[in-house]
């Protein structure tokens, strides 16, 4: 399974210790964004970055985790 992960500035902090926690329990994981802390950015662009991954992943049970403040 592969997990697709992202945040907008709000979730920034939390999603970098989740990656490394999923990294560390050896799932395969791709940060989507942000890769910055960037209080200007807003969730809809790592949202659809995450929904399209998953839309276009061919593997078995793709996943997306978004933690977002809005």
């Amino acid at each position: 399974m592969k997990i697709y992960l992202g945040s907008d500035h709000r979730g920034f902090l939390l999603k970098e210790k989740v990656f490394a926690y999923l990294v560390k329990n050896n799932y395969e994981v791709e940060d989507v964004g942000g890769r910055e802390l960037n209080p200007d950015d807003d969730f809809p662009q790592f949202a659809q970055a995450a929904a399209l991954r998953v839309i276009g992943d061919e593997s078995d049970d793709p996943r997306a985790i978004l933690i977002c403040g809005g």
